[in-house]
């Protein structure tokens, strides 16, 4: 069963390049055939993701949960869903449900954090995040932002120069560099 259902998921993918209702239309009816397959859910709800259409997205999501609830990609997208949408508590909420660390997932969970005024918690998961992973100069560049917001300039120029070693100079960091510099110069 397992071949015949990875079929018709790569039917789906293939028809979606040219036609992509009947894609979902697929999915549709394997899912009624095959009510408890979570890649079907999951795929469906890709499908949707890819056109935007992000409440059908997170319904199949979470119906893709409840076949396989410690999926960790089905998790991710479900809360990305979420955060996409402004649902920043839901968007934590799945974040956090995430076992491992996975760069991303962190990343986007410190915008949730951040925006629903949890900005300390957002720092400290970011100051961990670039302990253990350099993947991007992005959580440099959130981190560097929110100690501007939070006055705290010495951690500032200590991260820039941290950043600097690994990826260069960025002209966003540097900008955040010069406003730090001139913000404990007064």
């Amino acid at each position: 069963m397992k071949n015949h259902i990875d079929r018709i998921i790569w039917q789906a993918k293939f028809e979606a390049d040219t036609n992509w209702i009947k894609a979902t239309l697929t999915l549709k009816e394997a899912i009624e055939q095959y009510p408890t397959e979570s890649k079907l859910y999951a795929e469906l709800a890709n499908l949707y993701f890819i056109k935007d259409i992000l409440d059908e997205a997170t319904e199949y999501y979470k119906q893709a949960l409840n076949h396989d609830f410690h999926n960790a990609d089905i998790i991710f997208k479900l809360a990305y869903c979420y955060l996409i949408n402004h649902d920043f508590e839901k968007a934590e909420h799945y974040f956090d449900s995430i076992s491992g660390i996975i760069p991303e997932a962190t990343y986007n969970k410190c915008i949730a954090l951040y925006k629903l005024n949890k900005g300390y918690e957002a720092i400290e998961q970011l100051e961990d995040l670039i302990d253990v992973t350099n993947y991007s100069e992005k959580p440099f560049l959130f981190l560097g932002k929110l100690y501007l917001e939070f006055e705290r300039f010495n951690n500032v120029i200590e991260l820039i120069e941290k950043s600097e070693k690994l990826f260069g100079k960025v002209a966003e960091l540097s900008f955040i560099r010069a406003t730090a510099y001139f913000q404990t110069r007064q």
